[in-house]
């Protein structure tokens, strides 16, 4: 489905800066940053929040409280079924992953799979799956202001264009055939070294 379709239904206009945070809710996904940056930004950024949150309720219920006194963040607590994934990523125009720690994400990928550049933070290997200024925004963590910045920043730059480089990267880059190559290749090396 397109954008527009999308939108209608998840009863989102058309004209606001829809930003997607996707995945299981969970503290070190920075949540308490991204609900601090979306209240020093206007109403015409909307943070759509989507994933379950069941196996960290605490931070859920935070989020989720937090949204309540906010016009500018939608939650959805929820296990989003594979065919529904398209129905947000296609809503959203940018996605963000303000993690706090991690060492990789599969969200890149399928967020580049549907076209949209993607703000994260240089932690773990989330820096290396982004082209900065090409397929997305790469900032520190923990840094409030470098969000919010970022935020604004991404929509005063060509983020469909960002967008069509994060699908181009995605279809090159990131396929199972390209991913099973490169698997042979490590096993390859290993074999090779220990056959010294």
């Amino acid at each position: 489905i397109g954008k527009k379709e999308a939108r209608d239904i998840l009863k989102i206009p058309y004209n606001k800066k829809v930003i997607l945070s996707f995945g299981m809710i969970k503290r070190y996904k920075g949540y308490s940053e991204l609900i601090k940056a979306f209240k020093n930004l206007d109403d015409s950024y909307i943070c759509l929040i989507v994933g379950t949150g069941k196996h960290d309720p605490k931070t859920a219920e935070y989020i989720k409280k937090e949204a309540k006194k906010m016009r500018n963040i939608i939650v959805i607590d929820r296990y989003i079924p594979r065919d529904d994934v398209q129905i947000y990523f296609n809503a959203s125009d940018v996605v963000v992953l303000p993690y706090i720690e991690i060492t990789q994400s599969g969200i890149i990928p399928l967020a580049y799979s549907f076209g949209r550049p993607v703000i994260a933070t240089d932690v773990g290997a989330l820096s290396e799956m982004i082209i900065n200024k090409k397929t997305g925004l790469v900032i520190p963590p923990n840094d409030l202001n470098a969000l919010i910045d970022a935020i604004k920043k991404i929509f005063n730059m060509d983020y469909e264009k960002m967008g069509k480089e994060a699908y181009k990267m995605a279809k090159e880059k990131f396929t199972w055939e390209r991913l099973a190559e490169q698997t042979i290749k490590v096993y390859k090396k290993v074999l090779k070294n220990e056959n010294k």
